[in-house]
C-alpha cells in the first residue's frame, strides 16, 4: 500500500522486489504530472524536515531537533499555509514508492542521457561506413558486417531503396557532385558522372553539356513472333511467279523508273494498277504510260493529276481511242476542251468525277467528238444538264454506250431527250439527283431497249413494280445484266411477273437484287427458275426474308455461278455452304458478311476465296 509522506511522519512501508531493484537502478517508472512541477521545491524542504535528514534543505529553513519537531506539530498555534499536491495516479511497478523524486536519481538520468548520445554517434559512424561502401560500388559484394549492418539501420533514418541512381541512396537523398562536391539532392533527372562513380549537379552537368531533362529513349522490346497457324489441307498457296515479281518490283519503285521499254500493254496496266494504290501517278511517272502508239489508255488514280497534265495526254498519246480515267477531279473545262481539239480518234470516254468541267467545256468536247464517239460514260458530274444531254444527243447521236450515273441535275426531261438512241447495248442511269417516275423510265425503255445487254437502274427510289413488268420484260429480250439494287419499292410479285414465263429472253448472266428488302423465297425461285442455268453473279445481300430452303436451291439450279453475294442472310449456314460449294462446280468468290450461323467448321474448297465468315477470322 502506498504511504503518503507528511510532515512528522518517516514511517516507510514495505517494498516489493521490483521496486527496490528499480530504485537501486536508478529508475524511477512513476508518471510526472506537469502541475506538479512548481511544488517540488517546497515539498523537498518539508519532506527533509520530516525525515530527520542532517543534510541541507533547499532554501532558507533550517534543521530542527526531534523535540521542537514533535513540540510543533502538537502546537495548535498558527503555521505557514501549504498547497495540496496533485494526486498522481498510481504506478502498478512502484505502488510502496515515495512521492518525492530523491536527488539520487539524478546522475542516473545524466548517465542515461550520456549513453543515448553515444549510441546516436556510434550509429551515425555505421550509417558512414555504410554509405561509404556503397558509394565505391561495394555494396553487392559486401560481407557479413556490412550485411549486419544494414540490418541495423533505422528505417526512419536509412537512405531510400526504391529508384536507386548510380550514386548512394535514390530519389530525395543527399549526395556531394563528383566534381565540385556541392551537396546534392537526387532526383530522377540527377546525371551520372562522366566515369560512373557519383552524380553531378545542375551546374556541372550544363558545363559539361548534359541535358538533365532529356528522357532517355525507352527500350524497344523484340516484336512478339505472330503465331502462325498450320494451313489447312484445303488452303490454296499461290506462288508468284517471276513475271508478277518483277511487274511488283517495279511499281515499288516507279519513280525511279526511266522507261518501262517493251513490256506489253497488259503488264503496263498491271504496273498502273499497283502505282494506284499508293497514289504515286505524278506528271513525271504519267510519262512512262504515254506513247504515240497506243490506242487504249486507262489511269486507275489520277488526284494527283492537274489539268495541265491531263491535258497533254492528248500531246503524247494523239491516236487513242478508248480513254478512261478514275478520280480525275482536277480535270477542266480546259482539259476538255484539249481532248476535242487534239483526240483526232477517240471513240469510248470513260470518266470517274470531273467535278469541275462546266457546261461550256462539255458542249465544246462534244461538238469537236461528233458522229465518231460510240461511248460516253461519265460519273459524279455535278454541272451535266438537261442542255448537255440535249447537246450529246444533237452532235453524237451514234452512241452504243451511255452512262449518267450519279448526275445531280438527271431529271425525267433529259431521260426524254435520250428517246433517240435505238441503238444503245449500255444504259446506265444509277443514284440519279433528281426524282424519277415510272412513267418516265418505261417510256425511255420502250425507246431505247430493244438492243440492251446491260442496264442499271440501281438507287432509283421510286422504281417501282410497273418498271420491270411494263418496262423490261415487253422491250428488253436481250437482256443480259440487270442492277435493281437498293430499289426499295421492289416487291416480289414484281420479280416473279418479270421472270415468271419469260420466254423472249434465253436468261440473265449477272443479277444484284441487293437491299430490295421486301423480296422473299418466291421471288428467289422465279429468278432461279428463269436464269438459274444461265446466272454467274447473283447479289442477294440484306435480302433478311430469305429462307434456308430457298438459299440452299441455289447450289441446285446455278451450276454455272462464279460470285456470289449472301451477305446478312440470316439463314446461311454450314450445310447451305456445302450445298453451294457442290452444286455451283465454277464458283470462284462467296461473300458471306453477317452470316452468323456459319462456324470455324464451315466447308472450304480449293480455288474458292471465302469473304466475310467471321468465324473463320477469330
Amino acid at each position: 500500500m502506498s504511504r503518503r509522506n507528511t510532515v512528522g511522519n518517516a514511517v516507510r512501508g514495505p517494498t516489493s522486489a521490483l521496486t527496490e531493484f528499480l530504485r537501486e537502478q536508478g529508475i524511477n517508472s512513476r508518471p510526472q504530472n506537469p502541475y506538479t512541477l512548481n511544488n517540488n521545491a517546497n515539498n523537498t524542504a518539508d519532506n527533509a524536515a520530516a525525515s530527520g535528514s542532517a543534510s541541507p534543505a533547499a532554501g532558507p529553513s533550517t534543521a530542527a531537533t526531534p523535540g521542537q519537531s514533535a513540540s510543533a506539530s502538537a502546537s495548535p498555534g498558527p503555521s505557514k499555509p501549504r498547497r495540496r499536491r496533485a494526486v498522481a495516479e498510481p504506478d502498478s511497478d512502484d505502488l510502496d514508492g515515495d512521492d518525492d523524486d530523491g536527488p539520487s536519481r539524478q546522475p542516473a538520468k545524466k548517465a542515461k542521457k550520456q549513453m543515448t548520445v553515444k549510441e546516436l554517434e556510434a550509429e551515425k559512424e555505421r550509417q558512414r561506413r555504410a554509405h561509404e561502401v556503397k558509394k565505391k560500388g561495394q555494396a553487392a559484394a559486401g560481407d557479413d558486417d556490412d550485411w549486419e549492418e544494414n540490418e541495423e539501420e533505422d528505417p526512419y533514418t536509412a537512405p531510400a531503396k526504391k529508384g536507386k541512381s548510380t550514386a548512394a541512396g535514390g530519389p530525395g537523398s543527399r549526395t556531394e557532385c563528383a566534381e565540385c562536391g556541392k551537396k546534392v539532392i537526387i532526383t530522377q533527372y540527377t546525371p551520372a558522372a562522366l566515369d560512373g562513380d557519383g552524380v553531378l549537379c545542375p551546374a556541372c552537368a550544363k558545363a559539361g553539356g548534359i541535358d538533365q531533362l532529356k528522357k532517355l529513349a525507352p527500350k524497344k522490346r523484340a516484336p512478339k513472333a505472330k503465331q502462325r497457324a498450320a494451313p489447312k489441307p484445303d488452303d490454296h498457296i499461290k506462288v508468284p511467279s517471276l513475271q508478277e515479281v518483277c511487274i511488283k518490283l517495279i511499281g515499288d519503285h516507279i519513280e525511279d523508273v526511266e522507261e518501262l521499254g517493251e513490256i506489253g500493254l497488259i503488264n503496263m496496266d498491271r504496273i498502273c494498277r499497283i502505282i494506284a494504290k499508293n497514289r504515286s501517278l505524278t506528271s513525271a511517272t504519267a510519262q512512262l504510260f504515254f506513247d504515240i502508239s497506243r490506242k487504249k489508255l486507262k489511269l486507275y488514280d489520277s488526284s494527283n493529276l492537274d489539268a495541265a497534265a491531263l491535258g497533254a495526254i492528248a500531246s503524247f498519246c494523239p491516236h487513242l481511242e478508248e480513254l478512261s480515267i478514275d478520280l480525275c477531279g482536277r480535270a477542266e473545262s480546259s482539259t476538255m476542251v484539249a481532248w476535242g481539239e487534239r483526240f483526232d480518234a477517240l471513240r469510248r470516254i470513260e470518266l470517274y468525277g470531273p467535278f469541275l468541267v462546266r457546261v461550256p467545256g462539255w458542249k465544246k468536247f462534244l461538238e469537236a467528238m461528233g458522229e465518231r464517239l460510240e461511248g460516253f460514260l461519265i460519273t459524279q458530274s455535278p454541272r451535266f444538264d438537261l442542255e448537255c444531254t440535249e447537246h450529246l444527243v444533237k452532235h453524237c447521236p451514234n452512241l452504243t454506250e451511255l452512262r449518267l450515273a450519279d448526275i445531280r441535275e438527271l431529271t425525267p426531261e433529259c431521260l426524254t431527250a435520250l428517246h433517240g438512241y435505238t441503238s444503245l447495248t449500255l444504259l446506265d442511269l444509277s443514284r440519279p439527283g433528281q426524282p424519277m417516275t415510272p412513267e418516265s423510265v418505261i417510256a425511255l425503255l420502250s425507246s431505247v431497249g430493244a438492243h440492251l445487254l446491260s442496264l442499271n437502274l440501281s438507287n432509283i427510289p421510286d422504281l417501282t413494280d410497273d418498271v420491270l413488268v411494263s418496262g423490261i420484260r415487253p422491250h428488253c429480250h436481250d437482256l443480259a445484266s440487270l442492277d435493281i439494287s437498293d430499289c426499295v419499292n421492289v416487291d416480289p410479285p414484281g420479280i416473279v411477273g418479270l421472270f415468271g414465263d419469260w420466254k423472249t429472253n434465253v436468261g440473265l448472266r449477272e443479277l444484284n437484287l441487293k437491299k430490295c428488302y421486301g423480296l422473299d423465297d418466291d421471288a428467289l425461285r422465279a429468278v432461279l427458275a428463269h436464269s438459274g442455268r444461265t446466272l454467274e453473279k447473283l447479289s442477294v445481300n440484306a435480302l433478311k426474308e430469305l429462307g434456308k430452303e430457298a438459299l440452299d436451291e441455289i447450289g441446285r439450279a446455278a451450276p454455272r455461278l462464279r460470285e456470289l453475294d449472301a451477305g446478312w442472310c440470316r439463314e446461311v449456314d454450314d450445310y447451305t455452304m456445302k450445298d453451294w460449294l457442290e452444286g455451283c462446280t465454277e464458283l470462284e468468290q462467296v461473300k458471306v458478311w453477317g452470316c452468323n450461323r456459319l462456324t470455324a467448321n464451315c466447308p472450304r474448297k480449293r480455288g474458292v476465296r471465302l469473304i466475310g465468315c467471321e468465324a473463320l477470322t477469330v
